[in-house]
C-alpha cells in the first residue's frame, strides 16, 4: 500500500511540474510586459545562483547514510530509488537552473528577438500577450517546483533512515536481552564468592 501510494505521489508532482510553470508562464504573459522582468532580472539571476550553488553543494555531498547492514532486500531497493530519484532531480534543477541563468543574462536580447517585426508576423496573439513576460516566469516557476521536489524527496529519505535507525536500535536492544536473559548458559547456577567456607570452617 505504501509503495503505490508513493508512487501516485511521485506522478502527481512530476504533472504538477509541467502544468504549473506552463499555467504560471500563460497568466504572466496576459498580465505583465517585457520591462518589468527587465528590470528585477538581476534580483532574479542572483536567486538562480544561489540554487545552482546549493545544488552543486548537494552533490558533492552524496547521501551520506549509516546502517546500511540492518536493511533487507526490499528496504534496500527502496532506499536505492529514493537516492536514484533524488540525484536525478537534482540533475533536472541544475539543468533548468542554467536554462533560467542564460535567460536573464541575455534577457534584453531574447526581448529584441521577440519585438522582431519578422517574429510578431510568425507568432500569434503578439498584441496581447508578451512572450519574454511567459518565458522568464515558466523557468523559475519550473526551478522553484523542482527545488520543492528535492526537498520533498530529501524528507522522504530522511524519514527512511530515522526508520532504519530505529529499527537498528531496536534490534540492538533486542539483542542484548535475549543474551542476558535467554541465553542457556547464563542460566546455570554460579556459587556467589565465599559460599561453603563457613561450613567448612565449623566442621573443620
Amino acid at each position: 500500500m505504501m509503495a503505490k501510494f508513493n508512487r501516485k505521489v511521485v506522478l502527481r508532482v512530476q504533472w504538477l511540474h509541467i502544468v504549473i510553470p506552463f499555467v504560471t508562464g500563460a497568466l504572466t504573459g496576459l498580465t505583465t510586459y517585457a520591462s518589468a522582468w527587465i528590470d528585477v532580472s538581476e534580483p532574479l539571476l542572483s536567486v538562480v545562483a544561489i540554487v545552482s550553488a546549493a545544488v552543486l553543494v548537494r552533490l558533492a555531498r552524496g547521501a551520506p547514510f549509516t546502517a546500511i547492514e540492518v536493511l533487507d532486500a526490499a528496504e534496500a531497493q527502496k532506499l536505492s530509488i529514493a537516492i536514484k530519484q533524488s540525484v536525478r532531480s537534482q540533475g533536472g534543477l541544475l539543468l533548468a537552473c542554467i536554462i533560467a541563468s542564460l535567460c536573464l543574462v541575455f534577457i534584453r536580447q531574447i526581448n529584441d528577438i521577440f519585438s522582431s517585426e519578422a517574429l510578431k508576423e510568425i507568432l500569434p496573439l503578439t498584441e496581447h500577450f508578451d512572450y519574454l513576460a511567459c518565458l522568464v516566469p515558466l523557468m523559475l516557476a519550473f526551478v522553484f517546483m523542482r527545488t520543492y521536489a528535492i526537498v520533498i524527496g530529501d524528507i522522504q529519505i530522511a524519514d527512511l533512515q530515522a526508520d532504519i535507525l530505529l529499527k537498528k536500535r531496536n534490534r540492538e536492544a533486542a539483542e542484548d536481552f535475549r543474551k542476558k536473559h535467554m541465553d542457556p548458559a547464563k542460566k546455570s547456577f554460579q556459587a556467589p564468592e565465599g559460599y561453603g567456607r563457613v561450613a567448612e570452617e565449623d566442621h573443620g
